[in-house]
């Protein structure tokens, strides 16, 4: 058997056949000089002059084609498919290679169309010509995407992406993930930076960015959606949230004051999409400053009713003590439900609060209840002895010591 007959014979028609043009020789005939070629140990020749067939065809061949095209993007999908069409054809022809010699191989060789897809991406996707027009092609899709609702290009160009990788996020990753990571964080910056000076403002903005945002989160793989969620949260709430809470005249104080329903739920939702301050250790110390916002605002809001309830715990007027205590939790609870949602981060720190203030002495709150279930039965009805012990269970749940009240 002469291997560069039989190879010269082979590489014509493989040529033609990449070329999309008509083979001289026979499937059989070029079959038989592959068989023989492996049949007589130069399976590993032949497999590397295969790879390097391919190599040139792509650089000599193809890469001029795409680079010069004016529809870059439809124009490299179309030859891509060329491609892979052809390299059936010669898998085909080359079978008895993939059957023999590359499965009995310990070495990790590709199979021929897998070969000549990995040839593929790297001497075409990769190539900086070809990756740099990419890129700013992708660039240009990312920008107009947000500027309107027509993301639908973007979504097949980045499901083209990932299939060209054939499992690996490689091309993805340089063509797309970075530059989308890169083009986002710019575009979140510069529009958080436009409300930075009105907080009501702030708040509802970059809800309505998040909003426009989602359209991405139903394409992107989920390793880039969990990158670009981090790069969404750092750049528009973790990275301004202390200035906006701090606004003397729109900030968090404003909000509360001012009865600002929808900015409190806006900015809810926005601090509740931070991650816990394990995971998101810097951002604990604004999370806290947002918090005694919020407590401060009860104190001041509330500080008569508080002080009246401490007067009447100094002079033991149990009754007049716990209807207080009563009344304030109805205000507490119905400023809690209004502004803040009962899921949401503040709320805990919220009502712990809430807990604490409404605390009642174990003593007089026994004294209340016996004075009214022993004295006051024969001076009242039944149905006002259930509203008094409803008032007694509800400050009764506050209570932070159950078991010094049961003694």
């Amino acid at each position: 058997m002469d291997y560069e007959n039989s190879w010269r014979l082979l590489k014509t028609e493989i040529i033609n056949i990449l070329n999309n043009e008509h083979i001289h020789t026979s499937f059989e005939d070029c079959y038989r000089h592959a068989y023989a070629i492996v049949l007589h140990n130069q399976g590993e020749k032949l497999y590397y002059d295969l790879e390097e067939v391919f190599k040139r065809h792509l650089i000599e061949k193809v890469r001029p084609r795409i680079v010069n095209a004016s529809d870059f993007l439809p124009k490299l999908i179309e030859i891509r498919k060329e491609f892979c069409y052809s390299l059936v054809s010669v898998r085909d022809i080359v079978f008895y290679l993939e059957r023999v010699f590359i499965i009995q191989q310990r070495r990790e060789l590709l199979y021929v169309i897998s070969l000549g897809q990995h040839l593929f991406n790297t001497e075409i996707i990769l190539n900086p010509n070809v990756c740099d027009r990419m890129k700013t092609i992708m660039s240009e899709m990312i920008e107009s995407s947000r500027k309107s609702e027509n993301w639908e290009e973007l979504k097949s160009a980045c499901k083209m992406l990932l299939e060209l990788g054939d499992g690996n996020r490689k091309i993805y990753e340089e063509c797309f993930e970075k530059l989308f990571l890169e083009k986002s964080a710019e575009f979140y910056k510069s529009e958080s930076q436009k409300y930075l000076k009105n907080g009501c403002e702030f708040v509802r903005k970059i809800n309505e960015i998040l909003n426009m945002e989602e359209k991405f989160f139903h394409f992107l793989d989920p390793i880039i959606l969990s990158k670009l969620k981090n790069v969404l949260i750092h750049e528009l709430i973790t990275s301004n949230f202390q200035i906006i809470v701090n606004i003397e005249d729109s900030g968090l104080n404003f909000m509360l004051k001012n009865d600002k329903f929808e900015e409190l739920n806006c900015l809810q939702h926005l601090l509740d999409l931070v991650p816990n301050d394990t995971n998101c250790p810097d951002f604990a110390p604004v999370m806290k400053n947002i918090e005694d916002h919020v407590i401060k605002h009860i104190h001041n809001c509330w500080s008569k009713d508080i002080a009246k309830i401490n007067e009447l715990l100094s002079s033991h007027n149990f009754i007049e003590y716990i209807q207080s205590l009563f009344d304030l939790e109805k205000e507490l609870e119905m400023f809690a439900k209004k502004y803040f949602n009962t899921q949401s981060r503040l709320s805990k720190r919220l009502h712990d609060e809430i807990h604490s203030l409404l605390n009642p002495d174990s003593q007089l709150l026994s004294l209340y209840i016996n004075y009214h279930l022993k004295k006051g039965t024969t001076k009242i009805n039944e149905n006002n002895i259930f509203a008094i012990l409803e008032k007694a269970i509800s400050v009764f749940k506050y209570l932070s010591e159950k078991d010094v009240f049961e003694k």
